[in-house]
């Protein structure tokens, strides 16, 4: 096994991040104020799997892109889904620079859709990438 110098769960945050900031007019947090205007998007959990090959090191990476809406906000939340989905189908291996890192491919993983007991209404993205280090 290769040392691993840097793992890439950061800086695939913030490239999703600012995808997802310019691309779409629903504001996206990574800390949710206490006063906030619904639907609003956030990026949550995340994982990472290295994996050694012959040239490098290479990453599957999967991470939840979470969309909160009120019960009367259903079809923004919605809409908000959608949205995502088309941004990364369309610009997640092209638009996002994941600093340190080659972006080789981008997937939706699975949406899901649901009333919450407390805040309303909620929507999920998963999205598998796949990453691989850079040469230094």
């Amino acid at each position: 096994m290769r040392i691993i110098k840097t793992i890439p769960t950061v800086s695939l945050q913030k490239a999703v991040f600012k995808l997802l900031s310019k691309g779409q007019s629903n504001k996206v947090y990574g800390q949710v104020p206490e006063t906030v205007v619904y639907p609003y998007i956030t990026i949550e959990s995340m994982t990472a799997k290295p994996l050694d090959t012959k040239n490098s090191i290479q990453w599957n990476c999967s991470l939840t892109v979470n969309v909160w809406g009120t019960e009367e906000g259903r079809q923004d939340v919605y809409e908000a889904v959608s949205d995502i989905t088309y941004l990364i189908s369309k610009y997640g291996v092209e638009k996002v620079v994941v600093d340190g890192f080659a972006v080789l491919d981008a997937q939706i993983d699975m949406i899901e859709t649901f009333p919450e007991q407390t805040t309303g209404y909620h929507g999920l993205v998963q999205i598998n990438y796949q990453l691989s280090d850079k040469e230094e």
